[in-house]
């Protein structure tokens, strides 16, 4: 008898997995967001690091960091802004390592560094 309950058990979870519908015991894995992208910041800035060796407009970025002024300009708006320093410092990225520090349309900060 426990073994018909178990192949009867088995057998519905293995239908209930293959219509897509996932039971809410086995919900209580990592989804699929969060092993893609581990760490979710919402804090409104977006960090794009630049390949180094290669024009920097080559992965569709805008040209960034070409003057050493753009660069000083950007380092002193990260300065200057104490919610963008941490969250620089929340993805471990050095203000000396920042290139460029543009608006998103959305009013949320994108910054470039090496």
């Amino acid at each position: 008898m426990i073994d018909i309950i178990r192949t009867t058990v088995v057998a519905g979870a293995l239908a209930v997995a293959g219509l897509g519908v996932v039971a809410p015991a086995a919900a209580q894995g990592p989804t699929l967001g969060e092993i893609l992208f581990p760490t979710d910041f919402r804090d409104g800035v977006s960090a794009v690091q630049l390949a180094l060796g290669g024009r920097m407009d080559e992965g569709g970025y805008p040209r960034v960091g070409q003057s050493v002024l753009e660069i000083r300009e950007a380092q002193a708006i990260v300065q200057g802004d104490p919610d963008l320093l941490a969250a620089l410092d929340r993805r471990r990225i050095a203000i000396n390592n920042v290139v460029a520090v543009h608006t998103a349309l959305n009013g949320g900060r994108i910054v470039y560094h090496r």
